[in-house]
């Protein structure tokens, strides 16, 4: 790399050191799962099942609720928690039911130039974001679906 390149957001120095900031987010909630790219399947599977249906641990202190809210940001983290999502209704059907929001989050990167003089800048963008509720039914309410 030279001293700049073109990236699709614009020259980029290689003088800079690019800051990303976390998104903003609200306090999480007991029953709220945050997907990062880092998360195993298998663990944030067992997370679920916990959060479901477990009873009280130190991670879970409430023991089962009533449902469990996955947040993505960014389209690795989306596709884990579609897949997931999916996996979930697939194995506890048909006590699970699942409800899907999506929205655009802003995140900021903050490009901090190693060489004096040169002013430091934020730049602001665009990510998509995926919210899925997994709701656990009662049994009457199963008996009157599978009834229509």
């Amino acid at each position: 790399m030279g001293l700049f390149e073109l990236t699709k957001h614009g020259i980029l120095f290689s003088i800079d050191r690019v800051v990303r900031r976390e998104p903003l987010r609200p306090h999480a909630q007991a029953n709220d799962i945050y997907i990062a790219s880092t998360r195993n399947l298998g663990a944030l599977h067992k997370r679920v099942k916990e959060i479901l249906f477990g009873t009280a641990t130190p991670t879970n202190p409430l023991g089962a609720m009533a449902s469990v809210t996955l947040h993505a940001l960014g389209p690795a983290c989306i596709s884990t928690a579609v897949r997931l999502a999916v996996e979930v209704s697939e194995k506890y059907a048909p006590w699970i039911r699942t409800s899907v929001s999506t929205s655009t989050e802003t995140v900021y990167d903050d490009y901090e130039p190693i060489v004096p003089g040169v002013e430091p800048f934020t730049h602001e963008r665009y990510v998509s974001a995926i919210h899925i509720g997994i709701h656990k039914i009662s049994s009457t309410t199963v008996e009157t679906d599978q009834k229509e």
